[in-house]
């Protein structure tokens, strides 16, 4: 069977593959980072879902801007799309400010929580 997927199509290139699911895992990671903050600022199940949810509308939201999208995780998607079919379009800003956001988010989850401990 992968010898006629061989025939069929062209061997998938790795590089550029394993390149746009590491893109994608850093906006999932952007997402779950900003849902954990959520959940340590809220006290119910509901108040964090519904602040999780506001998170995720807010930077699709401003994402969609066009001069402010540029830098913000959304564009890490069409930067993989790109690497996947050979073009050479970069998005460090867009990648730097993601993992900022994780980094923020986890940082402030944890400072909440500990103070929550106490």
């Amino acid at each position: 069977m992968l010898y006629y997927t061989l025939v069929l199509f062209s061997p998938l290139a790795w590089g550029p593959f394993l390149a746009l699911n590491g893109l994608m895992l850093a906006v999932f990671l952007v997402y779950m980072a900003l849902a954990l903050l959520a959940s340590t600022i809220a006290r119910t199940n509901g108040v964090a879902v519904g602040l999780a949810f506001v998170a995720l509308i807010l930077v699709a939201g401003i994402g969609a801007l066009p001069a402010i999208g540029e830098y913000l995780p959304g564009r890490l998607f069409s930067w993989g799309a790109t690497l996947m079919l050979g073009g050479s379009g970069t998005a460090w800003p867009a990648f730097g400010i993601s993992l900022g956001i994780i980094a923020g988010a986890l940082l402030a989850a944890c400072i909440i929580f500990r103070r929550q401990e106490v």
